[in-house]
């Protein structure tokens, strides 16, 4: 079993925080072993229920076995009906427990082969009030008991091995013991760790002293940590479950005796010590969870309400009856890493469970930890380009941020069976343009559950209509600046949503639209004022496991997707629906034009893309990109998986038996642009096979129209960012479009690959005449364009 910080999830159908007076069933619905102390044997059910019973204890009957919590045939579903009557399924057969040939009387061999549906399943709990253990009884009408079934039949274990029947008596044969499948602890050996005053439980080393008032005598007290002290170490050892709750023994190490509570006394400054031997009553021990902190709570077992260990001023531990801070703590397991400006025993390299009780842990380099949990005295800061990876638990009462700068941004990698607990907080940096000019960004947060004015809005202006009044940064106009994507809505008639308030709750994985002016230091009445480095930041839930997108459900749409992982993601990876085209995906590039335009990449990648923007298949921490549906299938679903992380951003050598497409890339700049070596305007591609087709199919990607120049190729009234085609016959021509050019001089890079022998291509100026033949590698060529000569701007 792998270790532990703390236990953080009970069996789900176990117990509330309490248990005491008003419980409303005596057991509550879960999942338990059935255990008889008398014959120390756990009923098992046969694998096959179907046989006749030949006396074996194999066959048919339940019967009495050695423990073994993964066999499943030793698991039993408790279902409660109402007034102590329940249903018991077995894990094992899936079916329920019922008495074979309907036979209620002595010698009714119970067996788990019943349906749901079946009358003869009900049985009625009881507890023997000497022994505390259960007592379970037929609770059929049918049985000729009358409607209490009188005289009550019972379960019964002959022996350690022996079958299960029914009895008339009421003797240790019939008193059962319930334990848990999955208890609020594991057995082992802890440290008991208080946050109200960063410290440990600890049992002073002469326990048989009468109380003077010195926290160090009698009672247990907090202490600091000290690796050596067995008197800090206690040893959590599961019993059973009653309607109390599961209860435990623990041990402390160093007086290698049992802890409970003095004098028996359970109210109110109950003085807890570790001073009892084995089978002492006084020494039984609820612990549970409480639901909102997470934290460990422990009581004493009791007939009646029995208080809470609570830490005291003095820094005793007595029972107390509130549900303070004073009562919850965390167990940390004896071979924990601890951290408090320096490291207990050493720094951790990987592998470990890690408690960070003070100061700020800072990691700086990629790490593999077990566990890690962050007390509210502490911090811990994850630095831009570095990972860490989570094996089961991750749980913090402080602050636990994941920083980004411009050399990166820092990636939690966990597994599947990572929990979190606590709030995380996540950074985006958005670096400012060459230029110092604003522009959207296509974003999506990790987090949710914080709203907009507390996250984003606290780094940069977010305007929108109604300006303060609905929470934004007002100005003249209030021009929204932050939309979301209405997937209802066919992708035509603009499904961009204005956000209506900043006092919505950012959602984790929604993907966003935000025009990023810079940050707050901007002047919003200038709108000439340059843009600056801005860096997001939200604290919320975070999202782990598999993530389910919102998708447009119509033919040849496009889907708005959010990476809801503080990690990147490898879009090959994502698990895709057969009407999503996998081909290409369509990215807002920040850099290009005034304001930002769509670039279109090639999935899986391998061709160099039009486009010399570094979007590619890999969608960063924060980030947003648009796929399309096909003009076949019917399933436009998508789904990101922990399977589709890529912290490293990179991928292995894919090997192909197909032979490299022709390609041709074709960027536009405007030559002074080009000449200060910024970016293009705008980028088409052309894809030749000799299995092409000059049809439109999902091989060719639609083009996303830009604000300013547009270019691509038209095909079938299409315009489009990427054509795949045939190899062109001879004299072929395939028309390209270009618009909304103005007076400048502009430049054509051409960059071709993989060029067939026999084919010579040319880019042809319809205006000027001029042709140039298309070589491999990079080339250049120049033209001009004059608003006031139609044909030189001519589409």
């Amino acid at each position: 079993m792998n270790r532990k910080l703390y236990i953080l999830i009970l069996s789900l159908f176990l117990f509330q925080p309490f248990f005491f007076n008003g419980f409303s069933q005596i057991i509550e619905d879960g999942v338990y072993q059935i255990y008889s102390e008398t014959h120390d044997a756990t009923l098992e059910s046969p694998v096959d229920v179907n046989q006749d019973d030949s006396g074996d204890a194999s066959i048919n009957n339940l019967f009495g076995s050695v423990s073994d919590t993964n066999n499943d045939y030793q698991g039993f579903e408790f279902i409660h009906q109402g007034d102590d009557i329940y249903k018991i399924k077995n894990l094992g057969t899936n079916q329920f427990i019922g008495i074979k040939d309907n036979w209620c009387g002595d010698n009714g061999e119970i067996i788990a082969g019943f349906a749901d549906t079946d009358t003869n399943t009900e049985f009625i709990i009881s507890q023997d009030e000497t022994s505390g253990q259960f007592i379970i009884q037929i609770a059929f009408t049918d049985c000729n008991f009358g409607s209490v079934n009188d005289p009550a039949r019972s379960f019964d274990l002959g022996s350690s091995t022996g079958r299960v029947q029914t009895f008339g008596d009421t003797g240790s044969n019939q008193q059962f013991r319930l334990k848990s499948i999955s208890p609020a602890v594991d057995d082992g050996v802890y440290r008991i760790f208080t946050e109200v005053t960063n410290t440990f439980i600890e049992s002073p080393i002469d326990v048989t002293q009468d109380d003077s008032g010195d926290p160090t005598i009698n009672n247990l007290f907090t202490s600091s940590l000290d690796e050596a002290n067995n008197f800090q170490q206690f040893q959590f050892t599961y019993q059973y479950t009653n309607p109390n709750g599961e209860i435990y023994f623990i041990r402390n190490l160093g007086t290698n005796q049992l802890v409970g509570l003095k004098d028996n006394f359970c109210g109110d400054f109950g003085e807890v010590i570790a001073r009892f031997e084995d089978g002492d009553n006084e020494s039984q021990i609820v612990v549970s969870t409480d639901e909102t902190s997470n934290s460990v709570l422990f009581q004493k077992d009791d007939v009646s309400i029995c208080s809470y260990f609570d830490l005291t001023g003095d820094g005793k531990i007595r029972t107390f009856d509130d549900m303070g801070s004073n009562q919850q703590f965390k167990l940390v397991p004896i071979n924990t890493f601890i951290f408090d400006g320096s490291w207990s025993p050493a720094t951790p390299v990987g592998g470990e469970d890690v408690l960070v009780v003070d100061d700020t842990y800072g990691i700086t380099s990629d790490i593999d930890l077990n566990s890690i949990f962050v007390s509210s005295n502490a911090s811990v800061v994850i630095s831009p380009e570095s990972t860490l990876s989570v094996e089961m638990l991750l749980e913090t009462r402080g602050d636990f941020i994941f920083e980004s700068d411009a050399s990166g941004t820092a990636q939690l990698v966990n597994s599947e069976n990572l929990t979190v607990v606590g709030e995380i907080t996540t950074q985006r940096f958005i670096p400012s343009r060459s230029d110092n000019g604003r522009a959207f960004r296509f974003l999506a947060s990790p987090v949710g559950g914080v709203n907009i004015s507390d996250a984003w809005q606290e780094q940069t202006h977010i305007t929108g209509l109604g300006g303060a009044t609905n929470g934004f940064d007002p100005t003249a106009t209030n021009n929204p600046s932050m939309f979301s994507f209405d997937h209802s809505v066919e992708t035509q008639n603009r499904p961009w949503t204005e956000i209506t308030t900043t006092n919505q709750d950012i959602l984790a994985g929604e993907p966003y639209r935000l025009f990023i002016r810079g940050d707050r230091s901007i002047d919003l009445t200038n709108s000439q004022d340059p843009s600056t480095d801005v860096t997001l930041s939200a604290k919320g839930i975070l999202h782990t496991g598999d993530f389910s997108v919102e998708t447009s459900n119509f033919s040849e749409n496009f889907s708005f997707v959010g990476n809801p992982y503080q990690a990147i993601v490898n879009l090959n990876n994502l698990v895709y629906g057969d009407g999503v085209n996998t081909n290409f995906a369509y990215y807002w590039d920040p850099s290009l034009e005034n304001r930002g335009g769509f670039v279109t990449i090639s999935l899986p990648g391998g061709v160099p893309d039009p486009s010399s923007s570094n979007a590619n298949q890999f969608l960063q921490p924060g980030q947003a990109v648009f796929l399309r549906n096909n003009s076949t299938g019917t399933d436009y679903s998508i789904q990101f998986t922990e399977s589709s992380k890529a912290p490293s951003g990179s991928q292995p050598e894919v090997f192909t038996v197909e032979a490299p497409s022709t390609f041709v890339n074709l960027r536009i700049y405007k030559s002074d642009k080009f000449t200060n070596d910024e970016v293009e305007e705008d980028a088409f591609g052309l894809r030749l096979s000799e299995n092409g087709n000059n049809k439109i199919d999902q091989l060719d990607a639609v083009k996303m129209g830009n604000p300013g120049i547009n270019l691509g190729s038209l095909n079938q009234n299409k315009l489009l960012a990427i054509e795949s085609r045939a190899i062109p016959e001879e004299s072929q021509e395939l028309p390209l479009f270009l618009n909304r050019l103005s007076t400048d001089n502009y430049i054509f890079q051409l960059h071709s690959g993989f060029l067939p022998d026999n084919v010579k291509l040319f880019l042809n100026d319809s205006y000027s005449n001029a042709k140039t033949e298309v070589k491999e590698g990079f080339q250049l060529y120049s033209f001009s364009a004059d608003e006031a000569i139609s044909e030189s701007i001519d589409e």
